[in-house]
């Protein structure tokens, strides 16, 4: 399936945008942030607007930070982001996460945001990412619990749109779990300390790591570390 023909399931109005753009590095990327260093190369897989993009850029600098996303508004937003920012190193481009056109080992670090659980193929997105993911490299998922999320202020409202939003993405063929256990998503299962996400593959392969996030910024959730597959 070519990049033109997903869209973003949420879509992209103005309440959406808005909550894409409070995004930034620091806290949505604060599991992976340790781990880099001035000199990788990395991919962030559904980039948006790129507000987590441009922090990424700046701690890997000066190499190079490739955005990806699937619609062209996105990509050009985030670089007139990048641009603005002074940041140099940042690419964006359009494409498709399930069919990436980056040769083997390409990158270092591959990280994605709420990305994994919108994917009606998991399976070739984690296969993809970690192809061409170095083998020393990292490839670092943060998607949601839909179960471990709380609201702030109780408010049955919230509940009952989350519930809304789950079966979205279900009846889409995504999964707002998949941050669990991501590595069901594989095709063949994989255990605590193997890194596979591909039967097919020999070839010695990236460290993945996932953290788990809550679905917006009026939740919260118990802090959990980053776990390693």
């Amino acid at each position: 399936m070519s990049a033109q023909q997903h869209t973003y399931l949420l879509g992209h109005d103005t309440r959406t945008v808005a909550c894409l753009e409070v995004r930034e590095s620091g806290h949505e990327a604060a599991f992976l942030l340790p781990h880099l260093k001035p000199g990788l190369r990395l991919l962030d897989c559904g980039c948006g607007p790129g507000t987590i993009s441009v922090g990424l850029a700046k701690a890997v600098a000066p190499g190079e930070m490739v955005g990806l996303d699937t619609e062209m508004p996105q990509v050009q937003a985030a670089a007139a982001r990048a641009t603005e920012l002074g940041i140099a190193n940042a690419v964006f481009e359009v494409g498709d996460l399930t069919d990436l056109r980056y040769d083997d080992e390409t990158f270092d670090v591959v990280f994605a945001h709420a990305v994994v659980m919108l994917l009606p193929e998991p399976a070739a997105g984690l296969a993809e990412m970690s192809r061409v993911t170095k083998p020393e490299g990292i490839v670092a998922i943060r998607d949601p619990i839909s179960d471990a999320s709380i609201c702030a202020q109780e408010n049955p409202l919230f509940h009952e749109g989350f519930k809304l939003f789950a079966r979205a993405v279900a009846e889409a063929g995504g999964d707002v779990s998949r941050g669990r256990d991501p590595g069901r998503c594989c095709r063949r299962p994989v255990s605590r300390g193997s890194s596979s996400p591909s039967a097919s593959s020999s070839r010695a392969l990236p460290t993945i790591a996932c953290a788990s996030t809550a679905p917006g910024p009026v939740c919260g959730m118990a802090p959990r570390s980053p776990r390693r597959w």
